[in-house]
């Protein structure tokens, strides 16, 4: 929640934009650059894009974690 107007999508003029912001307030400076790249491809190459996932790659980071304790590459 934005603690300004109570509501952190408000004023959001699409969804792509309120994905960008999520990324920008919520996502560890570590893996910022990472989710943007994901962002840019799921929104080109998801095959629905509506809620745009690349599963495969999604899954893949958790399973990294499992290994490694890091989702970083």
């Amino acid at each position: 929640m934005d603690d300004s107007n109570g509501s952190f999508f408000n004023g959001c003029p699409t969804a792509k934009h309120s994905r960008s912001l999520v990324i920008e307030k919520w996502v560890h400076p570590d893996y910022k650059a990472a989710m943007r790249e994901y962002l840019e491809r799921a929104l080109r190459d998801a095959p629905g894009k509506h809620t745009p996932h690349l599963l495969d790659e999604a899954y893949a980071w958790h399973q990294r974690y499992l290994k490694t304790g890091s989702m970083g590459t």
